[in-house]
C-alpha cells in the first residue's frame, strides 16, 4: 500500500512540474509578445516577412479587429499579433511551427493553428469580402471599368477577363479521384476574374481539380449576373473575354484559334490573347506574393479551409494592387497550370450542357449563335488588317 501511495506521489509530483514547465514557458512566451515589436523592424523587412508596408497592415488590423475575439487573460494573444501570423503564412508558406517560432510572434503551434483559423474566417465574412472584391454593379461603375480595359486592350465592351488556376492541396481523406487534376496533382480550380489593373473583380475557390473551367463558369455567379446585364441592358456593350476552354457567349467572348493570317479575325484574336494576358499576370502576382498558393507549397488543410485561404488572398492581392505597391516576380511554375484545353463548339453543346443545363443544347446553341453574331460585330468588324509589306 505504502508503494502505491509513493507511485501516486510521484505521478502527482511529475505532473505538477510540467504544468510548472507550461506555464513558465506561457510567461515567457507572453514576455516575449508583451516586449517585443513586430513593427520596430525596418520597412524593407517588415514587407518582405508580411508582405504588406507597416500602414496597410495597421488598416487591416482595425478592420478585422471588430470581428475578432477579445483578449479575455492577461495570457491572450492579442489580434494584432494573430494577425501578423496569419499574413506571415500567407506570405511564407512555411509550416505553422517554424512560423509560431518567428521572433517577432512567440507563439506556440497551437496558437498559430487557431490564430489563423481565426483571421481566415474572418476574411470570409460578407462583409470584407465584398468590401474588397467587387464587381461593378451600377452601370456608371462599369463603363469606368470598360473604358480602362479599352484603353489596355482597345477592345470595346471588355469589363473583365476570366481563367482559371490550380492551388495544390494536401490529398484529400474522401473523393481524392475527384481533386487530380489534369497535371496529375490533387488541387482545387480557382477560377479568377479581374481588369486590366489586375483588380481581382471575382473568385470562385470551391470546385475541385478535376473540374474543367467551361463547368465551374457555367454554374458560377458572375455568370448569372453578366446574363442579367446582357438580358436588361438594351444593348449595353458589356462582356469578358476568356480563352478556349470556356463557351462563346453574349457576354462572354473566345479567341478564334483557327484565324488565318492577315484576318480581322487574326487581328482580333491577337488583340484578344494580348488583353487577356491581364488574368494571367493577376494568378502570376498572387501566387507570387503569397506563397502558401504556389503550387510548391501544397495547403496541408481541408479543401473547405483551402477555399478560405484562397478567398483571403484575393482581398490581400486587392488592397496590395489599390495600394499600388510593386509585382513580386511571377510564379512561373504555376502560370503553366491556368487554364484547361480548349474545347470545340460541339464539345460546348454536349459535355457541359448535359453536365449542367439538363441537356438543353438548343439554348446552348442559341447562346452560341448569338454570342458569335456579338463578336463577328463589334469585335471582330470593327478591327483593321495590317496592310501587306
Amino acid at each position: 500500500m505504502d508503494h502505491l501511495i509513493l507511485r501516486i506521489r510521484l505521478i502527482r509530483a511529475r505532473e505538477r512540474r510540467h504544468q510548472i514547465r507550461i506555464n513558465l514557458a506561457r510567461i515567457k512566451k507572453r514576455t516575449l509578445r508583451d516586449t517585443s515589436d513586430p513593427f520596430g523592424v525596418t520597412e524593407a523587412d517588415f514587407r518582405q516577412h508580411y508582405r504588406l508596408p507597416k500602414i496597410l497592415a495597421r488598416r487591416l488590423i482595425d478592420e478585422l479587429e471588430p470581428y475578432m475575439r477579445q483578449p479575455q487573460r492577461a495570457s491572450a494573444i492579442p489580434v494584432h499579433l494573430k494577425v501578423l501570423c496569419t499574413l506571415h503564412f500567407f506570405a511564407n508558406g512555411n509550416f505553422q511551427k517554424p512560423n509560431g517560432r518567428n521572433y517577432d510572434l512567440a507563439m506556440s503551434q497551437p496558437s498559430v493553428s487557431r490564430a489563423i483559423d481565426e483571421v481566415v474566417n474572418v476574411m470570409n465574412r460578407l462583409e470584407i469580402l465584398q468590401a474588397h472584391i467587387k464587381f461593378p454593379r451600377e452601370e456608371a461603375a462599369r463603363r469606368e471599368v470598360i473604358h480602362k480595359n479599352w484603353l489596355a486592350s482597345r477592345l470595346r465592351g471588355v469589363v473583365g477577363y476570366v481563367d482559371g488556376t490550380h492551388v495544390a492541396i494536401k490529398r484529400p481523406t474522401e473523393r481524392e479521384d475527384v481533386f487530380v487534376n489534369r497535371k496529375g496533382y490533387h488541387s482545387m480550380n480557382v477560377q479568377i476574374t479581374c481588369d486590366s489593373d489586375l483588380v481581382i473583380l471575382n473568385v470562385v475557390a470551391q470546385f475541385p481539380g478535376c473540374s474543367h473551367d467551361s463547368y465551374i463558369w457555367a454554374g458560377c455567379s458572375i455568370r448569372r449576373r453578366m446574363e442579367a446585364i446582357y438580358n436588361n441592358g438594351q444593348g449595353q456593350l458589356c462582356w469578358l473575354l476568356g480563352d478556349s476552354g470556356y463557351p462563346e457567349e453574349p457576354w462572354l467572348h473566345t479567341p478564334l484559334v483557327d484565324a488565318l493570317p492577315n484576318t480581322k479575325e487574326r487581328v482580333y484574336t491577337d488583340l484578344h490573347c494580348s488583353a487577356r494576358n491581364a488574368v494571367e499576370r493577376c494568378i502570376g502576382v498572387l501566387k507570387g506574393r503569397f506563397m502558401c498558393l504556389s503550387k510548391i507549397r501544397a495547403l496541408e488543410y481541408h479543401h473547405v479551409k483551402v477555399s478560405k485561404i484562397v478567398n483571403a488572398c484575393c482581398v490581400l492581392h486587392n488592397i496590395c494592387v489599390e495600394a499600388r505597391l510593386p509585382d513580386p516576380d511571377p510564379v512561373e511554375d504555376d502560370l503553366e497550370d491556368a487554364g484547361n484545353e480548349a474545347l470545340s463548339d460541339d464539345e460546348h453543346d454536349e459535355d457541359v450542357v448535359r453536365e449542367v443545363d439538363g441537356g438543353r443544347r438548343r439554348v446552348r446553341r442559341q447562346l452560341l449563335v448569338e454570342g458569335q453574331r456579338i463578336r463577328q460585330r463589334y469585335l471582330i468588324d470593327c478591327q483593321v488588317v495590317p496592310e501587306q509589306p
